[in-house]
């Protein structure tokens, strides 16, 4: 499993990224999505939605081109919410809709290879389908509103697509009740199919988010742990877990507790961040050891319980020559 990757982690770049080693974007459930280029110690204003009573949710990156995916899960009508694209200086470049009539959660979005999925908001209302697709092809989507994945009815709290040694892509969702994970094959066009149902031991309450590690370890977060797996767990259909960090009745953010509060997280390279109502965790994973260490918490700028984080890593091949002609290129270890 020494390939396994997150789909898209690189990012075109604004001049405000150059030296940093993780991008986040943080979405909360109001008008607006933050950015943090420091690992989450501070937090700015990527974009704003002037539409009254926007409400932005879910959200995605297509790291290789510099474009981060948002919907607003109370603009028009329930049978056509809207999901919109922005560039990296959050300047905006097309909308798609998507139908969420009957369905209720996070509203997840993911991204891979010129597709775009949204979770809970299937194509014209289509019965028992919770997924809807588009390519996303010279910042324009292809489907509006959004066409059918495939997903069956399956509501999911967050989507994930990773690649396996076997140049397999699978996407993974977690439910809204219970704690196992659906996994699809993904084919050439984007659709699922190959539907399995992932069971986990271990956590016993609503997973709210998961991961993959480079070495096939299952993260998961629920509202008393977060769990780990052993290694090389891509395609398997039971995976057994244990709590690498376990939480107290309430939120310290001091000793890295989230308490019963965690929301989203995202793990890039050894780096995972989990999101509470009002603040951002970073932790470090031992891949090897499975084991978690807490390095750091700070506020993120929201209060709701609507939460999602995503992220990307800058990657040195990209930045190199954009440093060297603004001169912030210094003399550092890569930190993942």
């Amino acid at each position: 499993m020494k390939n396994l990757r997150l789909i898209s982690f690189t990012m075109a770049l604004s001049a405000g990224w150059l030296c940093a080693d993780h991008i986040l974007f943080l979405a909360g459930r109001t008008t607006t999505v933050r950015t943090s280029n420091d690992e989450g110690a501070t937090w700015t204003v990527f974009m704003t939605d002037t539409n009254s009573g926007a409400q932005l949710r879910g959200l995605a990156v297509d790291g290789a081109n510099g474009v981060v995916f948002v919907n607003d899960i109370n603009a028009g009508s329930a049978a056509a919410r809207p999901l919109y694209a922005y560039n990296a200086a959050g300047a905006p470049l097309d909308t798609t809709t998507f139908d969420e009539s009957g369905v209720f959660n996070q509203r997840p979005i993911a991204f891979w290879n010129s597709f775009v999925y949204q979770n809970a908001g299937a194509a014209g209302g289509a019965a028992g389908q919770c997924t809807g697709l588009s390519g996303f092809n010279a910042n324009v989507f292809d489907n509006k509103p959004l066409a059918n994945a495939n997903s069956g009815n399956w509501q999911g709290n967050d989507m994930r697509l990773y690649v396996a040694d076997d140049a397999a892509v699978y996407c993974f969702m977690n439910g809204t009740s219970g704690a196992n994970l659906r996994r699809y094959t993904v084919d050439a066009g984007g659709t699922f199919s190959g539907t399995q149902t992932i069971t986990l031991d271990g956590p016993t309450v609503n997973n709210t988010d998961f991961a993959f590690s480079a070495l096939g370890r299952l993260l998961v977060l629920d509202a008393a742990s977060i769990w780990v797996s052993a290694s090389n767990n891509l395609a398997s259909t039971g995976i057994a877990l244990t709590p690498a960090l376990t939480f107290g009745g309430t939120e310290n953010a001091g000793a890295g507790d989230l308490g019963p509060n965690g929301r989203d997280m995202v793990l890039l390279g050894n780096t995972l961040y989990a999101v509470t109502d009002q603040n951002c965790y970073k932790f470090t994973l031992d891949d090897e050891a499975g084991t978690l260490s807490f390095v750091s918490a700070a506020a993120h700028g929201f209060n709701n319980t609507g939460v999602q984080i995503d992220g990307v890593i800058p990657e040195p091949a990209v930045l190199l020559p954009l440093l060297l002609v603004l001169g912030c290129l210094e003399s550092r270890q890569r930190r993942d």
